[in-house]
């Protein structure tokens, strides 16, 4: 817990700072791959490293610690109890913190219990 708590603390900031520099969109992002349409997920993924490696880092950190969290038990109860502790430790980042957690997790899990972020 204290992990992701720490991750979140280093991320949230990051973020935010990401999201105020206007030459960081995701046509740009592609346009470092040389092009714009018919991107694969692994090309996507690599454009995201190339223009915010940091960013990246702290969501494949709280992706691999969530992924870790549904090992544990096979379920994502333990990631939904984690989320909510997280959420609490920080209520002024509550909807930034939300927001990380939910696209780094999204589709962990399995068929009937998957971690469906917005």
């Amino acid at each position: 817990m204290q992990s992701l708590h720490v991750l979140l603390l280093a991320a949230v900031p990051h973020a935010e700072q990401q999201a105020t520099q206007s030459n960081r969109t995701a046509a740009a992002r592609l346009r470092l791959l040389g092009r714009t349409t018919n991107v694969s997920t692994a090309e996507a993924r690599l454009g995201a490293l190339l223009s915010d490696p940091l960013g990246a880092a702290f969501r494949q950190a709280i992706r691999d610690l969530g992924a870790a969290l549904f090992a544990m038990d096979g379920t994502t109860t333990l990631m939904r109890y984690a989320s909510e502790l997280l959420l609490d430790m920080a209520p002024a980042e509550f909807a930034a913190r939300a927001n990380l957690l939910d696209q780094a997790w999204h589709g962990l899990g399995q068929a009937q219990d998957l971690w469906i972020g917005y």
